[in-house]
């Protein structure tokens, strides 16, 4: 009694789509955590650039407003040294925020 017996795998073809289904889920998650990742990025980017066109022009303001207080004083005819621009130009630059340090102390605890 030799019989020889051959193996029917009736869900290979139920196997295979799995696998591909499975292919497919994993391609769309990749795709969408991809897009997302740019989402984000692209809005941190345009953040970014809003709040240094924010600090663009109100330095612009600011610079603005110094020329005028300059042509002010050239016009009254009172005299403006060199010292007093080089002031001027080192608080447009150098400026402290007093406010962040008042509220550091304030919330300081001893």
């Amino acid at each position: 009694m030799n019989q020889d017996y051959f193996k029917i795998n009736l869900n290979k073809f139920g196997a295979e789509r799995q696998k591909i289904e499975m292919e497919i889920k994993t391609f769309r998650n990749t795709v969408i955590t991809f897009v997302m990742f740019f989402i984000v990025f692209y809005g941190f980017v345009f953040y970014l650039r809003s709040v240094l066109d924010t600090k663009l022009t109100n330095r612009k303001e600011y610079l603005r407003v110094t020329r005028e207080k300059i042509e002010a004083k050239q016009t009254t005819g009172e005299y403006l040294s060199a010292k007093d621009l080089e002031r001027i130009a080192k608080a447009s630059t150098d400026r402290i925020f007093w406010a962040k340090k008042l509220v550091a102390l304030a919330e300081r605890e001893d």
